[in-house]
């Protein structure tokens, strides 16, 4: 069975601490899921460190897409100018393992930074001859 974007997410908050919880609703009459304020699937908040975060979750391909979406909603600016923070959370599997990159949306100009990136996939090294002569030499 896979797992989703949102529960790999969810998962990785608690762990830390936080309490998380899935905002998005079931539109029936649509057959689709709407996000709160069209950019966030997930609400996260930690009452000791006050902080408060609204989470897009994603597959690491469509991280660039989630981005320019969200930085269009008029919702995520206000959410943004009250003190909230934003970000996309793109999730790749490497060697085996579930690894996240975190783009965050600031304030200022809505721009989006990388915070966190999966760590880069190695490639075989294949090394030729330096001479690919064969003969008497």
């Amino acid at each position: 069975m896979a797992i989703s974007p949102t529960a790999l997410t969810l998962r990785l908050f608690r762990q830390r601490g936080f309490t998380a919880e899935v905002v998005n609703r079931w539109l029936p009459e649509v057959n689709r899921r709407r996000d709160l304020f069209h950019c966030a699937d997930v609400l996260v908040v930690h009452a000791r460190d006050r902080r408060f975060l609204l989470v897009q979750c994603t597959s690491l391909a469509n991280v660039s897409a989630r981005v320019t979406k969200s930085r269009r909603q008029p919702e995520l600016r206000d959410w943004l100018k009250a003190g909230g923070e934003f970000e996309v959370w793109g999730w790749s599997k490497r060697a085996g393992e579930w690894v996240v990159k975190r783009v965050a949306i600031g304030t200022g100009s809505l721009e989006p930074f990388d915070l966190q990136a999966p760590p880069r996939r190695r490639r075989e090294a294949q090394q030729g001859l330096l001479f690919d002569v064969q003969g008497d030499g």
